[in-house]
């Protein structure tokens, strides 16, 4: 049987990425991938119905760093992204293109969404633009440790950190917030909060409620706490996340804007290779798929 559409883009993105356990791999990393129960009960519509949204939201991605999309009369699926305020367009495309080629690996579920390292996409059969928050969302702690005599301060700072972010991210139009406070003379608590765009001030406020009081109320003292809701994302870490990657030059160990400019059209090359799959049934050879995987590596 031939492989459908979304497979090949799981089979192109096992062929063409480094493994993540690689040190050098200049991937923004994965933190959470949630994936549907219910199956689609036409999987090659669906497929190409997926392929055609998240093509239609890459430009709007590129240039605004937002985007919804939909495809299908019939099993319409909807598709939802946003990169993190804080990143820089070339960490934003990157981001996209990381999410889009590992997000397939949900179907053939109906759902499916990806938080990664500065951006979100998620799929669903129905619109999910004004999810908030559901019994999906998720937090994760840091295994990071501060020193027992500053604990209390730490805490303390964090929580209302956090607090300010939530906050001011609800009144902002844009609904995104990042900060920092100095806890001791070399210890600097970082912090972020963002609802995706298209909620209202109730939805956003409410999933940033949620949120906050996960990771306050769970994590600390833990050094670092993500919040994962169906309608924002929240972090805090004793690293500078949001500092490292708002320049167009990113952080360090190699991950230059060029070699970020060199890993977009690969990526795109795939979800052309997909999208060729889709309209001809033609399934791209294997010197393609090697091709493919020698120009990713060569970008590193």
């Amino acid at each position: 049987m031939l492989p459908s559409a979304l497979a090949l883009l799981i089979l192109i993105g096992f062929t063409a990425s480094p493994t993540s356990g690689d040190s050098e791999d200049p991937s923004p990393s994965v933190y959470l991938s949630v994936c549907g129960k219910n199956i689609t009960p036409d999987a090659q519509s669906f497929a190409n119905n997926f392929v055609d949204a998240a093509e239609k939201i890459s430009q709007n991605i590129k240039t605004s760093g937002f985007g919804t999309s939909s495809s299908g009369d019939t099993l319409t699926v909807f598709v939802l992204g946003q990169c993190y305020s804080y990143l820089s367009p070339p960490n934003c495309q990157l981001c996209f293109d990381q999410s889009r080629s590992r997000l397939p690996s949900c179907y053939p579920a109906v759902s499916g969404r990806i938080y990664v390292d500065g951006c979100f996409l998620e799929y669903s059969d129905r619109n999910v633009e004004t999810d908030s928050v559901d019994s999906a969302d998720a937090y994760a702690c840091s295994n990071i440790t501060v020193e027992d005599r500053i604990r209390p301060v730490f805490s303390k700072s964090t929580a209302e950190l956090m607090g300010n972010l939530t906050g001011e991210a609800g009144r902002k139009a844009d609904y995104s917030q990042v900060g920092s406070v100095t806890v001791a003379p070399d210890l600097t608590v970082y912090g972020m909060a963002e609802c995706w765009r298209t909620l209202n001030v109730t939805g956003c406020k409410d999933c940033l409620e949620k949120g906050r009081a996960n990771i306050v109320g769970k994590c600390l003292p833990a050094g670092g706490g993500k919040a994962m809701n169906a309608g924002c994302f929240l972090r805090y870490s004793v690293d500078s996340f949001y500092a490292n990657q708002s320049s167009s030059a990113g952080g360090g160990g190699g991950d230059s804007s060029a070699d970020r400019g060199c890993v977009g059209p690969v990526l795109q090359y795939a979800g052309n290779l997909s999208r060729q799959y889709a309209a001809d049934r033609v399934v791209p050879s294997a010197s393609s798929r090697r091709l493919l995987a020698t120009d990713l590596i060569s970008c590193r």
